[in-house]
């Protein structure tokens, strides 16, 4: 990848987990063109690590896989894959990717597509476009890339934070599409409810872990909550919130250094012992094999 001028990555070493920060001083947005066979400075990629900014990849050729937050995604171009900030990743195959990268800080994009993907019904998976949908993004990339080769004029800065939002209105507006095909068979209100559920869930799951709790906030029946989120996504109310909780369990084993009594207590549990009975029921091993079996990954 080969980054802007003024634009290199600040790596801090947490355990074995590299976090990428964004460089102080900069526009809040780095620029790259992908060749992943031939690049050098994509080893990064092959080792876990994190950002504290989105992490925006958009293959337009070839074809590979990405592991995000423990789970494998297959990219297969034309499509665009967004990581939100946080999120642990790697890539395992990406020796036929070629395309764009695009990263960003979350605060110089609009809330609006924020939303569209935060309250998606299903996970945000590779975004796959068509060919007009590819020749947009290619566009746009192009543009992008001589607005960082033309920094000196007077408005650079506005200019690249437009070409970024419009990079990321358009990616959500094919992402909801997508996604309202995905869930038309069931009610418009169904989806809301789905909607406002992983929302709440996002937010509150450090304190609060019954669906109960979340009904009262809905303001519906903890019965109706449970048909409802079971009927659109498969999974119990239940499993959605535990899966939230052991997806950051995951990533503070992973990331971090804290025992497994000070992550449980950081996720909201008062009991150990229940927090680990929880990770071994969901995830087949303890907290403590998990750790142990992903060390050197």
């Amino acid at each position: 990848m080969d980054m802007a001028s003024g634009l290199k990555k600040t790596v801090m070493e947490t355990k074995n987990i590299s976090v990428i920060s964004m460089p102080s001083g900069a526009i809040n947005i780095q620029f790259g063109v992908i060749d992943v066979m031939h690049t050098l400075d994509f080893k990064h990629l092959l080792l876990p690590h994190r950002h504290d900014h989105y992490c925006c990849f958009i293959a337009t050729a070839g074809a590979g896989q990405f592991k995000v937050d423990f789970q494998v995604y297959s990219l297969s171009a034309p499509c665009v894959l967004i990581l939100y900030p946080g999120q642990v990743h790697e890539l395992i195959d990406g020796t036929g990717i070629k395309g764009w990268a695009l990263n960003f800080s979350s605060d110089i994009v609009d809330e609006a597509p924020k939303n569209i993907f935060e309250q998606a019904v299903s996970p945000l998976g590779a975004i796959e476009l068509d060919e007009t949908q590819k020749l947009w993004f290619d566009s746009l990339m192009f543009m992008m890339e001589q607005g960082f080769s033309q920094q000196a004029t007077g408005f650079y800065n506005q200019t690249i934070h437009a070409l970024t939002n419009a990079f990321f209105f358009n990616a959500a507006e094919i992402f909801s599409i997508q996604d309202k095909q995905r869930s038309q068979s069931h009610s418009t209100r169904k989806i809301e409810i789905v909607q406002k559920f992983r929302q709440l869930i996002k937010r509150n799951f450090k304190h609060l872990k019954r669906p109960v709790d979340y009904a009262a906030l809905m303001h519906v029946t903890v019965s109706h909550l449970n048909d409802t989120v079971k009927s659109v996504t498969g999974f119990s109310a239940t499993l959605l919130i535990q899966q939230h909780l052991l997806t950051e369990a995951q990533r503070l084993l992973y990331y971090t250094t804290c025992n497994i009594k000070e992550i449980s207590h950081s996720l909201g549990f008062e009991d150990e012992k229940y927090f680990t009975r929880l990770f071994q029921k969901r995830k087949g091993v303890s907290p403590t094999v998990f750790r142990k079996s992903t060390a050197h990954d």
